[in-house]
C-alpha cells in the first residue's frame, strides 16, 4: 500500500526555475531590418504596378483574339435589346393613345403585351380624379345663378318704380 501524507502537513509545490531570456537592443540590427521592411515595400509597389500592366495587356490581347463571330454576336444581341426597348415604347405610346391616357403617364405603363398595358393605362385612368366643370350661364359666366335679375332686385329694393 502506498504511504498517505499526513493529514496536518501540506505538501510544498513545486518550483519552476525559468531563465529569463533578455533581448537586448540592437540599434543596427533594427536598422536594418526597418531598411529591409521598407525595400520590400517598394518591391511592392513596383509589382503591383507591373501586375496591373500585364493585366491590361492581357485584356487587350484578348480582345484581339475575340474572333468575328464573337464581336458579331456581341453587336446581334445589343441590338436585339434595342429593338426590344423601341417595340415597348412604341407598345406603350400606342395604348396611351387607345384609352386616351395623358402623355405624362406613358412612361409608367408596365406590361408586356399590348392588352396588358391597356389594363395598365385604364387602371391609371380610373385613378385619376374626374375634372368638375364649374356651374356657369350663358348670361352670367363667371358667377352663380341667383334666380332673380337685376330689374327684379331693383324693384325689391325699392330703388326703381
Amino acid at each position: 500500500m502506498a504511504e498517505e501524507p499526513d493529514k496536518g502537513v501540506t505538501p510544498e509545490p513545486e518550483t519552476l526555475v525559468v531563465e529569463e531570456a533578455v533581448e537586448t537592443y540592437d540599434e543596427a540590427g533594427y536598422k536594418a531590418l526597418v531598411a529591409k521592411l521598407r525595400e520590400g515595400e517598394k518591391q511592392a509597389k513596383k509589382d503591383a504596378s507591373k501586375l496591373a500592366l500585364l493585366e491590361k495587356a492581357e485584356q487587350t490581347r484578348a480582345d484581339a483574339e475575340k474572333s468575328e463571330l464573337q464581336k458579331t454576336q456581341d453587336t446581334a444581341a445589343k441590338l436585339a435589346q434595342e429593338n426590344k426597348d423601341l417595340l415597348t415604347k412604341i407598345m406603350r405610346r400606342d395604348a396611351a393613345a387607345k384609352t386616351k391616357l395623358p402623355d405624362v403617364f406613358v412612361d409608367r405603363l408596365k406590361g408586356e403585351t399590348p392588352e396588358e398595358l391597356e389594363a395598365d393605362a385604364l387602371a391609371i385612368l380610373a385613378a385619376i380624379p374626374a375634372k368638375v366643370p364649374p356651374k356657369t350661364d350663358a348670361t352670367n359666366p363667371g358667377g352663380l345663378q341667383t334666380g332673380e335679375t337685376d330689374d327684379e332686385r331693383r324693384k325689391r329694393l325699392g330703388m326703381r318704380k
